[in-house]
Formats: C-alpha cells, sequence, structure tokens
C-alpha cells in the first residue's frame, strides 16, 4: 500500500509516476493510483519501459 498524491489517500494499487532527484540524500518517489493515472493521464514508471495510462493494468 503507498501514498496516492493525486487524491491525498492511501491506494493498494499506487504506482511511482515520478522520482524527485535531490542534491544531497536519496531521492524519492511520487506515486498515483491507477484511477488518478488514468483520470490525470500519468505515465507510470515501469521496470525497463514505460506504459501509456490508458494501458495500465492492475496485477494480482
Amino acid at each position: 500500500m503507498a501514498f496516492c498524491s493525486w487524491h491525498r489517500g492511501e491506494a493498494v494499487d499506487a504506482v511511482p509516476v515520478r522520482i524527485i532527484e535531490q542534491t544531497a540524500g536519496p531521492g524519492r518517489s511520487v506515486y498515483a493510483c491507477l484511477a488518478c493515472c488514468r483520470y490525470h493521464r500519468l505515465t507510470p514508471i515501469a521496470r525497463g519501459a514505460a506504459a501509456p495510462a490508458g494501458q495500465i493494468q492492475r496485477r494480482t
């Protein structure tokens, strides 16, 4: 479970959509649930390549 930065709540289907790099220390990832990815047309950061938001599927 992760925090969706778009609807500002917890989501079981959240995926990373942004990486925020910092000059010192580790960066962080920003997550969005699949519904917010579709609504806001966000592209998740996938393993290897990003999939368009319309092609995102929930993994069980």
